[in-house]
């Protein structure tokens, strides 16, 4: 254990996702002496690229894309060689809505009021983005259905493109999640803007910020205690306590209440504390008889979006979004082989992998999703520097929150603004 007294770095970082490296590697590149300490076993936090069971294929199981709007992901891939995958269009879209499966159109044809409830869906979405204020954006996706009078198959619609954008339970997040993914191009579903990937995967581009000179990476250090006075931050770990003139904190939202402050945050940064209802489930799935590049989604069994990914000799590999749902397992097969089913009914599972990120102690919950009735709770102007802290994730993003591009904005924000506190260079 270091010497309470002893500065051990000129900056310490807690956690080693994207936005905590990229404040890392901004920092060691300003000659800064950088401690980054992380909970898990490996970098890359939301961002984990493995191999899918048994074969080669690789899968992210964790978040997946970036879009062409997200120039600093874009920046980063190629600053490190990764290489970009670009996903071609979608060769078929089927919708399972108001108990049935579709193929030609998402709505039955003698539902009057879903064209109707769609446009209006669409409406709302340009003026939500238009900065319109109407209170019915701070409601949960339950309550703005109830709020137009969704029909059926409208409902079922919005709960497809939900378990990829809001992630969550409908009735705790916020439906400014999916409002913001809805275009004016209709429920097509044509994947046009989760269009790139990197090549080599995400965890590839946390490795390489890490092993940025200068980063000093301590994996298996749990944070427990985060302890300012008028000199330095003392940071506690189970496996030793690190002393620096400033911090970054770079955890999810939902993992900060584990973290004992001395002295407290102000009550609009706390108050956030914990608070994302972004826990979605993610699963891959190795089947036959589902076409490649298909997209499927609407009210599902457990699985509400469902999108052929790549081919393994005759078998599709398909990636399935969905949320916690009572009788579903995400790791059973035959739980997995109806929520398949639905949507594909010849399809055979042949085997499956997800990660549980919600129970996973270093995140307890994915991608962003600002509770229900207070959508101005995770702004990023709610996580500004605190003495000698900064704060930075994608879930409170200035722009691009929930996504990797988001974190590498709020990572260089925290960075930058821990150069203007006047950390001198390391003399070490």
């Amino acid at each position: 254990m270091a010497n309470p007294q002893t500065l051990d770095a000129d900056v310490l970082v807690i956690g080693a996702g994207l936005a905590g490296l990229r404040a890392a590697r901004d920092l060691a590149e300003q000659g800064r002496h950088v401690i980054v300490l992380e909970a898990r076993d490996r970098v890359g936090g939301r961002g984990w690229t493995s191999t899918f069971p048994g074969t080669n294929l690789s899968i992210e199981l964790g978040g997946s894309w970036f879009t062409e709007h997200q120039p600093l992901a874009a920046a980063e891939i190629e600053r490190y060689g990764i290489g970009v995958r670009t996903f071609e269009p979608v060769t078929q879209t089927r919708w399972f809505t108001d108990g049935q499966l579709r193929l030609d159109s998402p709505f039955p044809p003698d539902d009057e009021r879903c064209l109707p409830q769609w446009q209006q869906v669409q409406d709302d979405a340009q003026a939500m983005a238009a900065g319109v204020d109407d209170p019915r954006w701070a409601l949960s996706l339950d309550g703005y259905l109830k709020a137009i009078d969704a029909a059926p198959a409208v409902a079922d619609l919005m709960y497809g493109w939900w378990s990829i954008t809001g992630g969550g339970n409908p009735a705790e997040g916020c439906v400014e999640g999916v409002l913001g993914a809805i275009t004016s191009e209709g429920p097509v579903g044509d994947m046009a803007y989760l269009r790139y990937a990197p090549l080599g995967g995400w965890s590839a581009l946390a490795q390489a910020m890490a092993a940025t000179p200068g980063v000093d990476l301590r994996l298996n250090a749990r944070v427990t205690d985060v302890m300012q006075d008028f000199d330095a931050v003392t940071v506690v770990t189970p496996r030793g306590t690190y002393r620096a003139p400033s911090a970054v904190v770079a955890v999810s939202v939902n993992t900060l209440p584990r973290i004992r402050f001395e002295p407290a945050p102000p009550t609009t940064t706390s108050e956030a504390f914990g608070m994302s209802a972004g826990k979605a489930v993610k699963v891959w799935l190795l089947t036959r008889g589902v076409p490649l590049r298909s997209l499927a989604y609407g009210r599902g069994v457990g699985l509400n979006w469902m999108y052929g990914d790549r081919l393994l000799d005759d078998a599709t590999l398909v990636v399935g979004f969905g949320w916690p749902v009572k009788g579903f397992d995400p790791d059973d097969a035959a739980d997995l082989q109806r929520a398949l089913h639905a949507f594909y009914p010849d399809a055979e599972l042949i085997a499956h992998i997800t990660h549980d990120w919600i129970g996973d102690d270093a995140s307890l919950g994915t991608w962003v999703n600002t509770p229900a009735g207070n959508p101005e709770l995770l702004r990023a102007e709610n996580f500004r520097p605190f003495g000698r802290l900064g704060f930075a994730t994608s879930d409170f993003a200035e722009r691009d929150a929930g996504w990797f591009e988001g974190a590498l904005v709020s990572g260089a924000a925290a960075a930058k603004s821990t150069l203007a506190v006047g950390v001198p260079p390391s003399p070490l």
